[in-house]
């Protein structure tokens, strides 16, 4: 479980958790920002939203919830 913030637009962004560099689940925030993950194995687990990437470990048993999800709006520079 988690929330993404610091966009103007929370909503409908694609979530996706890999383990070992590859994705494992998907899913999309809903209005407020708001994902979650059902049944994902134990282990080092990365969530990525909008190309960026946050880890934590996933317990054998119980939930993580991850930290607020600072997604930052990145620019190309000339």
């Amino acid at each position: 479980m988690g929330r993404v913030v610091g966009r103007a637009t929370l909503g409908n962004l694609k979530v996706e958790a890999l383990q070992g560099g590859k994705v494992i689940a998907e899913t999309r925030t809903d209005g407020s920002g708001f994902y979650g993950f059902l049944n994902l194995p134990a282990g080092d687990t990365q969530v990525r939203v909008e190309g960026q990437r946050w880890t934590d470990k996933v317990p054998v048993r119980g939930v993580v919830e991850f930290p607020n999800l600072l997604v930052r709006e990145l620019r190309r520079t000339p």
